[in-house]
């Protein structure tokens, strides 16, 4: 458990990435795990979630920052 701990976004990267695009807590968890080319199963171990939850948040996620694909994410993402 640990070690999945140290894998989850620090505060500061969430904050941020929350407030720029208006994000719940848990989009920009979500936002920032698949920004770090986590996959959708990953998120949800990470987060004690179900797949379909992180699908559910990362649809709010495409819609708030408008793309529409987790590479199309990851490279927005990548770029802040």
């Amino acid at each position: 458990k640990s070690l999945d701990r140290m894998q989850l976004p620090k505060p500061e990267e969430r904050a941020l990435i929350a407030g720029l695009f208006d994000l719940s807590a848990t989009e920009a968890r979500v936002a920032t795990l698949i920004g770090q080319g986590k996959s959708v199963v990953e998120v949800a171990s990470l987060l004690s979630s179900s797949p379909g939850t992180v699908r559910n948040h990362l649809k709010a996620v495409f819609e708030k920052t408008g793309v529409t694909r987790q590479g199309e994410l990851a490279a927005l993402l990548a770029r802040l």
